[in-house]
């Protein structure tokens, strides 16, 4: 939904915000506030038609947004076109970074569970290992006991 200007309106900037951006990080939000600035600035003194937005990847809050009070005024109708297709391609593109989000930390538990079952193969084929050296060093001892010439050939 498009925020209109009154016709009258004294406000210098117009930062249009929607949802609860302040919940956006700080640095972001700061960098952002900042642009729409120089955006207004842009378009009041060129009188150019102007819309911008700003979404960060992970945030949970609709996008930062700003339109031009000439953009608003003589473009109503398209600009609600524009928003909603923009706030939709923003919602897809959130979402999409969820998703691959997602996707890569089920594989990275699913790889932590294949290391943590080969280490547990590991040990255990260490620990047979041990044994069979185990049985090996018994049978040359009672070798050695059966016959002592065994001993000094080694």
């Amino acid at each position: 939904m498009l925020v209109k200007f009154p016709k009258d309106s004294t406000d210098k900037w117009a930062i249009l915000f929607l949802g609860y951006v302040l919940s956006i990080c700080s640095k972001i939000f700061a960098v952002l506030r900042r642009s729409v600035v120089k955006a207004e600035r842009l378009s009041e003194e060129t009188g150019c038609w102007l819309y911008i937005t700003g979404q960060h990847i992970s945030a949970n809050n609709p996008f930062l947004w700003f339109a031009s009070r000439r953009l608003c005024q003589e473009a109503e109708d398209s600009m609600n076109e524009i928003h909603s297709s923009i706030s939709d391609m923003m919602n897809a593109l959130v979402a999409s970074c969820r998703t691959a989000s997602l996707d890569i930390a089920r594989q990275a538990e699913q790889h932590q569970r294949e290391l943590t079952e080969k280490n547990t193969e590991i040990e255990a084929m260490n620990k047979r290992l041990e044994e069979a050296a185990n049985r090996l060093k018994e049978a040359e001892l009672r070798l050695i006991q059966i016959d002592p010439a065994l001993h000094s050939m080694e």
